[in-house]
């Protein structure tokens, strides 16, 4: 309000300056008001004219679909699981929290990197490159257990899904992965296996 009005004071044009009144039914309606100085012919300021548009319905749109992505990233963030989204170039577009704590980094810094400078080792950037260009060109979603590597070099073992995601008229837009940590699954299987071997003997 402060720079709108010293933008008055200067005789500045002035757009989309907006500001909350209550109406007759003593409702808050949200306006937003454009403007324009008036001179006489002798360059001496006359007033303003302008337009204002009530713009409360598109104020009320645009806060629920604030609160409905911010839940919906609460629940992602919430799932104990790698979920991520990447464009067509593979680059993240959207991590939840559990992928960014794997990488020890933060989903900030993770949104637009792509896969080539994930702080993770060669092999892990290498494989996930590779099945992203296979969802890419085929078009179909890849499920197989791999290994993906900590910052540190431990590999960690998960099965992963990734789903082409398709935009308007099936263009290809990008993916989405869901990787679920199997480690206690892979223990189970190996000590089954010693198990058997042992009964064999």
């Amino acid at each position: 309000w402060a720079a709108h009005r010293a933008a008055l004071d200067a005789r500045r044009p002035f757009r989309g300056v907006e500001f909350t009144r209550l109406d007759a039914t003593g409702a808050v309606r949200t306006l937003s008001i454009s403007g324009e100085p008036m001179f006489d012919d002798s360059g001496a300021f006359k007033g303003y004219r302008g337009v204002g548009q009530d713009i409360t319905v598109r104020k009320r749109t645009e806060e629920e679909l604030r609160a409905s992505r911010r839940l919906l990233e609460i629940v992602i963030d919430a799932i104990p699981m790698s979920i991520f989204a990447k464009d067509t170039e593979s680059n993240y577009v959207m991590v939840n929290k559990y992928a960014a704590e794997f990488f020890e980094t933060s989903k900030e810094a993770m949104v637009m990197r792509h896969t080539s400078l994930l702080p993770t080792h060669e092999a892990t950037r290498t494989q996930s490159l590779k099945d992203d260009q296979w969802v890419y060109q085929n078009r179909r979603t890849l499920t197989h257990e791999t290994f993906i590597q900590r910052p540190d070099g431990t590999p960690v073992p998960f099965h992963s899904s990734k789903i082409p995601l398709f935009g308007d008229a099936g263009k290809l837009i990008g993916l989405l992965g869901v990787n679920r940590d199997i480690s206690e699954e892979t223990r189970a299987r190996e000590a089954l296996r010693e198990s058997e071997q042992r009964f064999r003997a």
